[in-house]
């Protein structure tokens, strides 16, 4: 036997091996088996079409019963913004943190490299001192500047109070004086 005849012969053992046993099979389907194959295939196909659709006609009526119910779709928006504003909200922590953390981190190497002794620890005390010192300075002036007020008797200023009006003969009310002092 050729090398062709070999293979043919051990393919077809392979097919009847892969094949149901004839007696389950139906008279057509021992005469053709291309047939049953595809019938099969086609039946199988039409089952999971029908499967399929099934499914989809309950996620669509899902989905209706979903949008047309307004106190579903305000809460769920509700919970999905309020999720969102958390999430927002520790992502922007954690990513200021990790940049304030890393800035901190090469300004000390920054400094030890220019062999200053300098750390921001350092730099934040001072500025801090600073500014209490700046916040004492502008209190002592404000409490002078109130001080010198009450000295003198001076009050807050006096409003503006509009100039009477004295009727002319035609009845309608002119100004006595205008509000420049003059006539």
């Amino acid at each position: 036997m050729s090398e062709e005849e070999k293979d043919k012969e051990r393919k077809d053992e392979e097919l009847e091996s892969k094949a149901p046993p004839a007696a389950d099979l139906p008279e057509k389907a021992k005469e053709e088996p291309e047939v049953l194959l595809h019938e099969d295939v086609l039946e199988r196909l039409e089952e999971l079409s029908m499967t399929v659709k099934s499914r989809l006609a309950l996620d669509f009526t899902d989905l209706n019963r979903f949008l047309l119910s307004t106190k579903r779709l305000v809460i769920t928006n509700f919970l999905m913004g309020i999720a969102r504003g958390v999430g927002f909200l520790l992502g922007a922590t954690l990513v200021g943190t990790l940049a304030i953390y890393v800035m901190a981190k090469l300004f000390d190497q920054s400094m030890k490299a220019l062999k200053k002794d300098v750390t921001l620890d350092k730099v934040i005390s001072q500025a801090a001192n600073i500014r209490s010192k700046f916040m004492n300075a502008l209190e002592e002036k404000e409490e002078e500047d109130g001080q010198g007020e009450d000295n003198r008797g001076e009050g807050p200023p006096a409003e503006w109070i509009p100039p009477e009006k004295t009727p002319v003969p035609d009845g309608s009310p002119t100004p006595s004086a205008s509000p420049q002092g003059t006539e």
